[in-house]
């Protein structure tokens, strides 16, 4: 069973739109390349193919567990644009990490590397049940984005540019 990869549409997030990766798993549909991901023979090719992730490659979803209201959609805008495919976001209903944790199945340790190295703080585990898409839990250590994210610091409020009742800016 594959995934096509896709992400949440930009104009309606009720709908979802299939990402720039989705075309490469046609093709290679196509081609008949088996998709299973198999064992021993595999694993040499798997090795190298981790090396080269992209944030486009990477599906993840965001779950907050800060206790910190729209968090998790405020991830979400950062890491899509940062060219990250997010499945979803929500609060925990398996895993609630104190630390700020990727969650990885088997086989994507490099996809949970490059997300994690793209947060402050955030550590990886492989967990059971995750298979092709990443699970980002903040945690209640959460510290935002480094590493090579352009934002450092969350806050739409900033990002929204417009004039707040504190400001007495006027055309008056």
């Amino acid at each position: 069973f594959v995934t096509v990869p896709n992400g949440a549409h930009p104009a309606d997030e009720n709908r979802i739109i299939m990402s720039d990766a989705a075309p490469a798993l046609f093709e290679a549909i196509n081609n008949g390349v088996d998709l299973g991901g198999g064992e021993d023979e595999d694993k040499d090719e798997e090795k190298s193919e981790d090396v080269s992730v992209e944030p486009g490659d990477v599906a993840v979803e965001v779950v907050n567990n800060t206790g910190i209201e729209g968090l998790a959609l405020e991830i979400q805008a950062v890491l899509v644009q940062d060219g990250f495919v997010v499945t979803g976001v929500g609060n925990p209903e398996v895993r609630a990490p104190e630390l700020t944790t990727v969650y990885h199945g088997p086989g994507d340790e490099a996809a949970a590397k490059l997300l994690a190295d793209s947060l402050t703080n955030a550590q990886t585990e492989e967990a059971e049940g995750l298979e092709q898409t990443l699970e980002l839990v903040a945690g209640s250590d959460w510290e935002g984005f480094g590493g090579s994210s352009s934002e450092s610091d969350l806050s739409i409020t900033d990002d929204l540019g417009g004039v707040t009742a504190e400001k007495q800016e006027s055309a008056c």
